[in-house]
């Protein structure tokens, strides 16, 4: 089955921590080359979204001080997939058996 969200590490941010001022939540270091390729990999996600992508900035579980980046998209196939309406014989193939028996008692 396919998985609704699809994720990927946006390998071309380093995102480090700021503690010399209390004003700055964090440094964003680009690799611009790198970066660039990145969003012509994601051209039709970011023209579907009227020119935006969004792109999180996550810490690390176990140090906290540490931070990446993670791109996540929504899967539209998945999504349709299970938007499709399933048959009662497709669901539940037991039932259609049992209703096609006559000798139930109700």
């Amino acid at each position: 089955m396919n998985t609704k969200y699809e994720s990927e590490f946006v390998n071309s941010f380093v995102v480090k921590d700021e503690p010399k001022f209390d004003w700055i939540a964090a440094k964003l270091h680009i690799k611009a080359t790198e970066f660039v390729d990145f969003l012509r990999k994601h051209k039709e996600h970011i023209n579907e979204n009227n020119g935006f992508m969004s792109i999180d900035i996550l810490r690390a579980q176990k140090d906290r001080t540490k931070m990446y980046a993670k791109f996540t998209k929504i899967n539209k196939q998945a999504l349709k997939s299970e938007t499709q309406k399933v048959e009662t014989s497709e669901f539940m193939p037991d039932r259609v058996a049992a209703e096609n028996n006559e000798d139930l008692p109700f």
